[in-house]
């Protein structure tokens, strides 16, 4: 089945380092083919739990980057002399370190 295929076999040369997989396998004595068989099989849905990984990654990065872009933002208006008016940061900055005094 195609959808239980890692997203990598979509790569032409992925597809063809399968083809060959597939040829020594079935190049093998009658005995021991069902166990590569197998193996391969696990193989591939390894590779398709990789590829969800992957993709999982990828959007927890971008979330995390999305929720950074404010505070980047503000630090930069804050080095560049834009911003000069700290609100609430001085007087949690001062609490927070009073013992470090």
């Amino acid at each position: 089945m195609a959808s239980d295929l890692p997203a990598s076999m979509s790569d032409p040369l992925e597809k063809e380092i399968e083809q060959k997989m597939v040829k020594t396998i079935l190049q093998m004595p009658k005995e021991i083919q069902d166990r590569f068989k197998v193996l391969h099989m696990l193989s591939d849905k390894r590779s398709k739990l990789n590829d969800e990984f992957n993709e999982a990654c990828k959007q927890i990065e971008s979330k995390m980057r999305d929720k950074k872009k404010p505070l980047l933002l503000k630090r930069k208006e804050i080095i560049s002399g834009e911003t000069t008016e700290f609100g609430e940061y001085i007087p949690r900055f001062d609490e927070s370190h009073k013992d470090l005094e």
